[in-house]
């Protein structure tokens, strides 16, 4: 759930991240999403990865680590929450215009915050590391909550 691609790997070098000598991250493959949040926090936090700008199938983004778990900003999921459940946010990409989150059994999801949509960007961190920072799709968008009167 929590590997890096080849391709993404020196990308995270570059910017501080050392990996670990015998080459696996021990992950949590599932949990809650603090959890699993704050383990990717705990590896990556504070890393600024790659750069905004002319991708593959549409603009490459950055993405900056949080340092520290971000109760407040994890709201932005509410109205998605009956479809998506809890997500907690662990970094900003494309300039913090984008919310990076993790939910309920690591499922991964991007916020942007330009036009407020939230899209479901699979389970695995390495393909939407690579997805972001080459310039391909965040995922599909999720529909808001239903409202009824």
């Amino acid at each position: 759930m929590l590997s890096l691609p080849k391709l993404v790997e020196p990308l995270f070098v570059r910017a501080g991240w050392q990996p670990r000598r015998d080459g696996h991250l021990d992950t949590p493959s599932n949990g809650f999403p603090q959890m699993l949040a704050g383990w990717i926090i705990g590896e990556f936090g504070g890393l600024s990865v790659g750069e905004s700008g002319p991708g593959t199938a549409q603009a490459a983004s950055d993405v900056h680590f949080y340092t520290h778990l971000r109760h407040e900003i994890s709201d932005v999921v509410a109205p998605w929450s009956a479809r998506v459940g809890e997500a907690a946010a662990f970094a900003t990409a494309h300039h913090d215009h984008v919310i990076l989150l993790v939910g309920n059994g690591g499922r991964f999801y991007a916020f942007t915050d330009v036009d407020e949509r939230l899209y479901d960007a699979g389970d695995e961190f390495g393909s939407l590391m690579y997805r972001l920072l080459f310039g391909y799709s965040m995922g599909t968008e999720v529909g808001r909550n239903e409202v009824r009167d």
